[in-house]
């Protein structure tokens, strides 16, 4: 009798014990979205890595996700008109900022025109067909749009 008591305590101990470290409990600091300029400068710079990776695949395909992340995050905060402008301003300036042999009064101009350029294709629908479900594919999408306008 005592041993069957000691395997049903031995028991319901496991019970307990296993279900108090089951239980996960949620991050209590949530995840901080990116902001506007953030994504802007983002897509940006993902272009270019995704330009320069050549032949490196690791390269190309990290590049590839971050373009892809850039884009889900105007995704987001496609109805935002605000949000879009400094998206898109963001990216421009980046962009510009890239550039050498650019007047003050040139960057100003292609920055406006960059921006506006990219503000167009995002809400026409053409930079990624919401059927896509390969990111791969979809960033290699979204890169040939915007060798255009970069």
């Amino acid at each position: 009798m005592k041993k069957f008591m000691l395997g049903l305590l031995a028991f319901l101990g496991m019970a307990v014990c296993f279900t108090a470290c089951g239980d996960k409990e949620d991050d209590p600091t949530p995840k901080q979205e990116k902001t506007a300029e953030e994504s802007g400068a983002s897509l940006y710079n993902s272009y270019k890595a995704y330009k320069n990776a050549g032949d490196d695949n690791i390269a190309k395909a990290t590049a590839g996700v971050d373009l892809y992340l850039a884009y889900q995050s105007y995704q987001k905060n496609k109805e935002d008109k605000e949000w879009i402008n400094e998206f898109s301003k963001s990216a421009a300036s980046v962009a510009i900022a890239d550039k050498t042999g650019i007047d003050v009064a040139d960057k100003e101009a292609a920055e406006a025109q960059i921006s506006e350029q990219l503000k167009e294709k995002l809400t026409d629908g053409s930079m990624l067909s919401e059927d896509k479900v390969q990111q791969v594919t979809a960033a290699a999408e979204l890169y040939s749009v915007l060798s255009q306008i970069f």
